[in-house]
């Protein structure tokens, strides 16, 4: 279990800014031409996250409200942030960073 504060966010509203992050993401090649055409005016968002290792690891359980197509939910359970190490070293983490330059 991990915890991902938001690093940055980046609108995409063309489907060739999507195709250039295809190692990135778990959409099929099919989802961003069907997005783009459902909501033309509302443009999907990357968030680049930085991962943090819980200690110790934790389940949560799923509960009926954290069913359905939600983009976040708000967890019931108290979780012990105070030992958290980065998952990836920060020189690692900004190397990775120029992977996410939108075309």
């Amino acid at each position: 279990m991990g915890v991902l504060p938001i690093y940055e966010t980046i609108d995409i509203s063309k489907e060739n800014q999507v195709n250039a992050l295809d190692p990135f993401h778990i959409w099929s090649k099919s989802f961003p031409a069907k997005r783009f055409k459902w909501k033309p005016s509302q443009p999907l968002k990357l968030m680049i996250v930085r991962a943090y290792r819980l200690n110790p690891a934790m389940k949560i359980p799923v509960t009926p409200a954290y069913k359905g197509c939600k983009s976040w939910v708000e967890l019931v359970e108290n979780i012990n942030t105070s030992d958290l190490k980065p998952a990836l070293s920060d020189k690692t983490f900004s190397s990775c960073l120029p992977k996410f330059t939108i075309p």
